[in-house]
Protein backbone atom coordinates (compact mmCIF):
# COMPACT_ATOMS: atom_id res chain seq x y z
CA UNK A 1 0.00 0.00 0.00
CA UNK A 2 1.06 3.65 -0.33
CA UNK A 3 0.72 6.66 1.68
CA UNK A 4 -0.38 9.57 1.15
CA UNK A 5 3.22 11.27 0.90
CA UNK A 6 4.37 8.88 -0.97
CA UNK A 7 1.90 9.03 -3.62
CA UNK A 8 1.91 13.03 -3.99
CA UNK A 9 5.75 12.26 -4.61
CA UNK A 10 5.08 9.79 -7.41
CA UNK A 11 2.60 12.17 -8.92
CA UNK A 12 5.01 14.61 -8.67
CA UNK A 13 7.92 12.81 -10.16
CA UNK A 14 5.58 11.71 -12.86
CA UNK A 15 3.77 15.26 -13.81
CA UNK A 16 7.85 16.59 -14.35
CA UNK A 17 8.79 13.71 -16.39
CA UNK A 18 5.89 14.05 -18.93
CA UNK A 19 6.40 17.73 -18.84
CA UNK A 20 10.08 17.69 -19.63
CA UNK A 21 9.10 14.59 -22.54
CA UNK A 22 6.15 17.24 -23.97
CA UNK A 23 8.79 19.80 -24.06
CA UNK A 24 11.72 18.15 -25.11
CA UNK A 25 10.32 16.17 -27.82
CA UNK A 26 7.23 18.40 -29.86
CA UNK A 27 6.14 15.18 -31.02
CA UNK A 28 2.31 15.51 -32.39
CA UNK A 29 -0.61 16.12 -30.15
CA UNK A 30 -1.45 12.59 -30.41
CA UNK A 31 1.55 11.90 -28.51
CA UNK A 32 0.63 14.52 -25.52
CA UNK A 33 -2.28 13.19 -25.26
CA UNK A 34 -1.80 10.07 -24.54
CA UNK A 35 1.40 11.18 -22.17
CA UNK A 36 -1.34 13.64 -20.42
CA UNK A 37 -4.22 10.37 -20.52
CA UNK A 38 -1.41 8.47 -18.75
CA UNK A 39 -0.50 11.20 -16.42
CA UNK A 40 -4.60 11.05 -15.43
CA UNK A 41 -5.06 7.14 -15.48
CA UNK A 42 -2.16 7.23 -12.98
CA UNK A 43 -3.03 10.00 -10.54
CA UNK A 44 -6.63 8.27 -10.24
CA UNK A 45 -4.97 4.28 -9.72
CA UNK A 46 -2.95 5.98 -6.76
CA UNK A 47 -5.42 7.64 -5.16
CA UNK A 48 -7.99 5.26 -5.65
CA UNK A 49 -5.32 2.63 -3.99
CA UNK A 50 -4.55 4.98 -1.17
CA UNK A 51 -8.49 5.68 -0.65
CA UNK A 52 -8.80 1.49 -0.31
CA UNK A 53 -6.35 1.96 2.38
CA UNK A 54 -8.68 4.10 4.65
CA UNK A 55 -11.77 2.25 3.97
CA UNK A 56 -11.23 -0.87 2.44
CA UNK A 57 -14.46 -2.37 0.44
CA UNK A 58 -15.55 -6.21 1.00
CA UNK A 59 -17.74 -7.84 -1.44
CA UNK A 60 -19.37 -11.25 -0.61
CA UNK A 61 -19.56 -12.71 -3.91
CA UNK A 62 -20.52 -16.36 -2.24
CA UNK A 63 -22.62 -18.29 -3.74
CA UNK A 64 -25.08 -18.58 -0.46
CA UNK A 65 -23.45 -15.14 1.08
CA UNK A 66 -21.68 -17.38 3.47
CA UNK A 67 -19.79 -14.01 4.95
CA UNK A 68 -22.83 -11.97 5.50
CA UNK A 69 -25.16 -11.96 8.29
CA UNK A 70 -29.12 -11.83 7.46
CA UNK A 71 -31.23 -9.24 8.34
CA UNK A 72 -31.96 -10.76 11.55
CA UNK A 73 -28.18 -11.20 12.13
CA UNK A 74 -27.79 -7.94 12.04
CA UNK A 75 -31.18 -6.93 13.92
CA UNK A 76 -29.29 -8.92 16.72
CA UNK A 77 -26.27 -7.58 16.41
CA UNK A 78 -27.45 -4.06 16.74
CA UNK A 79 -29.51 -4.64 19.70
CA UNK A 80 -26.06 -6.11 21.70
CA UNK A 81 -24.72 -3.02 24.46
CA UNK A 82 -21.87 -4.77 25.76
CA UNK A 83 -18.51 -6.55 24.53
CA UNK A 84 -18.93 -9.69 23.53
CA UNK A 85 -16.09 -12.09 23.96
CA UNK A 86 -16.27 -14.98 21.59
CA UNK A 87 -14.45 -18.47 22.20
CA UNK A 88 -13.81 -20.99 19.42
CA UNK A 89 -12.63 -24.09 19.05
CA UNK A 90 -10.97 -25.83 15.68
CA UNK A 91 -8.30 -27.61 14.25
CA UNK A 92 -5.44 -25.98 12.64
CA UNK A 93 -5.33 -28.80 10.36
CA UNK A 94 -8.53 -29.12 8.74
CA UNK A 95 -9.55 -27.94 5.03
CA UNK A 96 -11.47 -25.12 6.25
CA UNK A 97 -8.97 -23.20 8.27
CA UNK A 98 -7.97 -19.90 6.38
CA UNK A 99 -12.34 -19.27 6.11
CA UNK A 100 -12.58 -20.47 9.87
CA UNK A 101 -9.38 -17.69 10.34
CA UNK A 102 -11.54 -15.17 8.21
CA UNK A 103 -14.05 -15.13 10.22
CA UNK A 104 -13.10 -14.64 13.36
Amino acid sequence: MISLAAATIYAGIFQASLKAIVEDTQRSSFLQSAAIGIGLLLSFLIALNYASTIRPLLIDLTTFSKYTLSVEGRNLVKGIKQPVTITAFYSFFGDHEKEIRYLL
